[in-house]
């Protein structure tokens, strides 16, 4: 793939990547292990009648378990993703939370901070992360099996946005992230950590809004970023990546080859925003992927297309609430 604005060197997304480790030293924390929390931060208590209670709330079951609302059947945008509407947390963290039990089930949180995932298995439901990340690269291991659903991950509290850096807010790998909302963050879903044990990546019903720091700086932001990356699946996506004249990032889909990364498969993804808001190098299958017209500012996607076994494209329109209109298919072209 041609060298273009926006290529990471891999000494920046190496400093990117050690946010993960510094962020279990930095600050508060709050750590959920065998023995239930461990508490450093001012944490509020569950809004219960048990409140002495210290253990995470854990899903409910039988006649009384309380579903999720049902949302309507359409392209994910902000409305349909993230926590659901009417939330309230019923537990707050003032810090970061550490979760340390292989298993563990963190539901209707409010973390001001970082969630770090330092055991296999873990489910990140109904929560809201504010400022912080999701990760579960915890001192050069990976811990896979993390599912993430109904989950924001937003800026700081009362803020508009956030400068946190240039590592993804969610992984690196061996995650499920479904029905997710990023919003109004300067980076999206990272793909990466094979060298760590990092397995499969799978993005379905989600959506991400990615906006440039302030002070600008030497953005690189994405919207979806592999290196050194699993086999990614990304199912029905959604990524508006804004940039201004003068803050320039990526791309609001950037999968290249020579960075590491494997193959993947999409099936419905709508990209708007970028220099190309669609960048593949790497074997994979391609279908629904719409690209929000005259949003780039170099041309509408750069894919290395002899390395594509399928392809399906359109360019489209989108309403307010990013529901897509044809405008006319789009061929594989370098």
């Amino acid at each position: 793939m041609a060298a273009t604005r926006g290529r990471r060197s891999p000494v920046l997304l190496v400093v990117g990547a050690t946010m993960t480790v510094a962020a279990l030293i930095a600050g508060v924390a709050l750590t959920l292990s065998d023995d239930g929390p461990d508490d450093h931060a001012n944490a509020s208590p569950p809004a219960t009648a048990n409140s002495a209670s210290t253990q995470p709330t854990r899903p409910t079951t039988g006649p009384t378990a309380k579903p999720t609302p049902t949302r309507p059947a359409m392209s994910p945008y902000p409305g349909n993703t993230g926590v659901p509407v009417g939330w309230s947390p019923k537990r707050t963290v003032n810090g970061d939370l550490t979760v340390r039990k292989s298993g563990q089930v963190v539901e209707d949180y409010l973390v001001k901070g970082s969630v770090i995932v330092a055991a296999a298995n873990v489910t990140i439901r109904r929560t809201q992360v504010a400022g912080g990340q999701i990760t579960n690269d915890v001192n050069g291991r990976c811990n896979n099996g993390l599912v993430i659903e109904d989950t924001s991950v937003t800026p700081p509290v009362g803020q508009d946005r956030s400068n946190g850096g240039t590592s993804g807010v969610i992984g690196p790998g061996g995650y499920t992230a479904r029905r997710v909302k990023i919003t109004n963050r300067e980076e999206g879903f990272r793909v990466g950590g094979r060298n760590v044990g990092c397995g499969k990546v799978v993005i379905e019903s989600s959506f991400a809004r990615i906006v440039p720091p302030q002070p600008c700086g030497d953005w690189h932001g994405d919207g979806v970023q592999g290196y050194d990356g699993p086999a990614l699946t990304v199912r029905n996506l959604t990524v508006d990546f804004v940039e201004t004249g003068a803050c320039g990032g990526t791309a609001a889909f950037f999968y290249p080859d020579g960075q590491g990364n494997t193959s993947v498969t999409i099936d419905g993804l709508l990209v708007k925003g970028g220099g190309y808001p669609f960048r593949l190098g790497t074997p994979g299958k391609v279908s629904n992927l719409m690209i929000v017209k005259d949003s780039w500012g170099y041309g509408p996607m750069e894919v290395s297309c002899g390395r594509v076994s399928a392809w399906s494209a359109r360019l489209v329109t989108v309403d307010a609430n990013y529901q897509p209109r044809t405008v006319r298919s789009q061929p594989c072209t370098r």
